[in-house]
């Protein structure tokens, strides 16, 4: 099953997405929007490398290690960005 976050992020207008779900009560619209990011973190979290590897980098004193945990964050983060 398809989440909303899901489909918000194949949308190809993510912005007209919100917008064609024509919620005009601010606060429901809000709450869909930190539901959507609930979603997020969960798929975020699941593709996350361990926090093992990194702290494994810091006591090595492994820059590559670090900087490589570092970017496979940040790429998922952009991959899977939050509904603002």
């Amino acid at each position: 099953m398809e989440t909303m976050y899901e489909k918000w992020l194949a949308s190809d207008d993510r912005d007209q997405f919100i917008s064609d779900l024509n919620i005009s009560d601010a606060e429901k619209l809000e709450q869909l929007k930190q539901a959507m990011n609930e979603d997020c973190r969960r798929i975020r979290s699941k593709l996350y490398p361990p926090m093992e590897d990194y702290l494994d980098g810091i006591v090595k004193d492994d820059a590559d290690q670090i900087n490589t945990y570092k970017q496979t964050c940040l790429d998922i983060k952009t991959q899977y960005p939050k509904v603002l």
